[in-house]
């Protein structure tokens, strides 16, 4: 969260609110890229190894499936940044002269494959610490190149900058991929079986990498043609900062909560630990969301530039959005943990579509910038009550 917070400082400072708008689509396409490298098959993983923790023998037969499936998907990923690098680049730039990213993008998220994999895995067999060793040395490491790419090169090194932030934990996480023993055990072979669990969390990944990042890009060319390109460098800012910290709190869940509701089989125990940690995760908001909102005009400073001293019109309601948001992604971890395709998908499509829909309503009637951040509120207020009557639901029909 922090070092992503540091990029968005400096494309703020270095490229300003106009660079950050343009950069907007290209920050939505990493990640997009990020989440679906390999497949998106980052929690099945975590999945599958935390419930074979006691088989050693077909928790190496799943890691080595998974290896060889995230390996092939990435290399198609790769041919078709390859392929279509143009036609990418004239669609979020505007022209062709950016097309040189997307082959070096379809680089990035393999090194992001790698790194997502072994973390994955890491999780899954609830090694915190060696989580914390791939995260800090790729992240803390990146940080110098990441600097001299925003400030010598523009926004061309902005968004080579990026790239190096979704791929740096793979170079940590190959580093122990060479010196694991499990790395000499595992085969690289596809089961059906295994494919099969793998290709749920496949599909769900492509609509989660897809439908909101392809949302905010439809709300994003819609501000920039109704109130500007600052106007849609603020929105982008404040869209940036809710990522970093909601990343924050997805990244505990998936870590700590998911694991342990894959493990639980009766129904009232998993809806019980949903419910305490949907106090937890709520309580914690709360108090990060009051010192954030009091402290705002120093965050604003502190993490973008006196530039973007509009924001601060957005603070309030964006917090409101986003404290329903992370309460809905507690209750939708159940979904992740069960591998419930189906609800997963209709879950993205409602709140991607009821978000879009909204706004762009708003914008067409003389809608201000403030009243966007308003309808983000309003959309996952209407997520978080349709997410609590879905597991009411759940609990009676286990019952």
């Amino acid at each position: 969260m922090a070092v992503n917070l540091l990029v968005v400082k400096m494309i703020a400072v270095f490229i300003g609110p106009s660079g950050m708008g343009v950069l907007g689509h290209f920050m939505s396409l990493t990640t997009m890229v990020s989440v679906f490298a390999g497949g998106g098959i980052g929690n099945g993983i975590t999945k599958y190894v935390a419930e074979y923790r006691g088989k050693p023998v077909r928790s190496l037969r799943f890691i080595g499936a998974a290896a060889a499936y995230g390996l092939i998907f990435s290399l198609l990923i790769f041919c078709a940044s390859v392929v279509f690098r143009t036609a990418i680049s004239t669609a979020l730039f505007g022209d062709q002269s950016y097309a040189w990213l997307l082959p070096v993008l379809g680089v990035a998220q393999l090194f992001c494959f790698v790194g997502t994999a072994v973390i994955a895995i890491a999780n899954g067999q609830q090694k915190s610490a060696l989580f914390a060793v791939i995260s800090i040395v790729g992240y803390v490491g990146s940080l110098p190149f990441v600097y001299l790419l925003i400030t010598c090169f523009g926004i061309q090194g902005a968004a080579l900058a990026l790239m190096l932030v979704i791929s740096c934990t793979g170079i940590p996480a190959l580093w122990i991929v060479a010196r694991s023993p499990v790395t000499r055990l595992m085969s690289f072979r596809i089961r059906v079986s295994d494919a099969r669990k793998l290709g749920r969390f496949s599909v769900m990944l492509i609509i989660s990498a897809s439908v909101f990042p392809m949302t905010e890009i439809a709300i994003r060319n819609h501000l920039i043609q109704l109130l500007g390109s600052e106007a849609a460098g603020l929105w982008q800012a404040m869209t940036r900062l809710s990522g970093a910290y909601l990343g924050f709190f997805s990244v505990f869940l998936a870590t700590n909560f998911m694991p342990r509701l894959s493990g639980l089989l009766d129904v009232d125990a998993v809806v019980g630990e949903v419910r305490t940690m949907l106090v937890r995760i709520g309580l914690a908001f709360v108090v990060f969301a009051c010192v954030l909102y009091f402290l705002q005009d120093l965050v604003i400073k502190l993490l973008f530039s006196d530039a973007f001293s509009g924001m601060s019109a957005l603070f309030g309601w964006q917090l409101v959005g986003d404290f329903c948001r992370v309460l809905a992604y507690v209750i939708g971890f159940l979904g992740v943990a069960k591998a419930a395709v189906g609800l997963y998908i209709g879950a993205e499509v409602l709140q991607a579509g009821l978000y879009g829909t909204l706004t762009y309503l708003v914008l067409n009637h003389g809608g201000s910038l403030q009243q966007v951040a308003q309808v983000y509120a309003l959309t996952y207020f209407v997520y978080l009550c349709i997410t609590i009557a879905g597991l009411v639901l759940y609990q009676r029909g286990g019952r």
